[in-house]
């Protein structure tokens, strides 16, 4: 299982697609939610174990971590997920009517702004292009533009775990899956159903 380590604790990548553990990098943890991404050091750190970034490319961009531009790119990264999470709230509240994702599209091309092929491209153009720190914004710009285009809407859902809110893509066809984890959110539903099946016999007895 890939996993991001970081001060914070461990965030699994549960999702099945890059954009949506993009998406869960807000995480309901111990009654309040946890951002896994406080600064840019932490999009770079996440983006490698998400599949954004490579290793090597992580480490050229290690040394653009302190300027002004990974500031910028960070601040525009934490409004593209506000949008994308905003965007899979609605589809997931209502399947049968998703929001068309042109209208993401373009909110999402207002924060990103024009991305230039090499902010794209990176490491993959050869070893001569320069890499800018805009690289973590624009691949993960592809990688929701990617979900939203190629993917079916029906096959994204929340997780029902109380208030985990996790996004997964549902893979399964019999039976589809509930909870981003079975043994944690799983678990825990378990444990209540258990506790209120027989808290309600013992009410019984008095």
């Amino acid at each position: 299982m890939k996993a991001y380590y970081s001060g914070l604790g461990r965030l699994r990548m549960l999702a099945g697609h890059a954009a949506l553990d993009l998406a869960n990098t807000t995480h309901w943890r111990d009654g309040r939610i946890i951002d896994f991404i406080p600064d840019y050091g932490a999009l770079r750190g996440w983006s490698v174990p998400a599949g954004i970034l490579t290793p090597e490319e992580s480490e050229v961009l290690a040394g653009l971590e302190k300027g002004p531009e990974a500031v910028s790119v960070h601040h525009r990264w934490l409004e593209m997920r506000r949008l994308f999470r905003g965007h899979l709230e609605e589809l997931t509240a209502a399947p049968e009517s998703p929001p068309p994702p042109n209208g993401l599209a373009l909110a999402l091309a207002e924060v990103v702004g024009p991305i230039a092929l090499q902010d794209v491209a990176g490491s993959f153009g050869g070893p001569a292009v320069q890499i800018s720190a805009n690289l973590p914004l624009a691949r993960s710009f592809c990688a929701i533009m990617n979900l939203m285009l190629f993917t079916e809407p029906a096959s994204i859902r929340q997780c029902e775990g109380q208030p985990c809110g996790g996004f997964f893509l549902n893979t399964s066809r019999s039976k589809p899956r509930r909870w981003c984890a079975m043994d944690a959110c799983g678990n825990r539903a378990k444990v209540h159903r258990h506790r209120e099946a027989h808290g309600a016999a013992e009410g019984h007895h008095h």
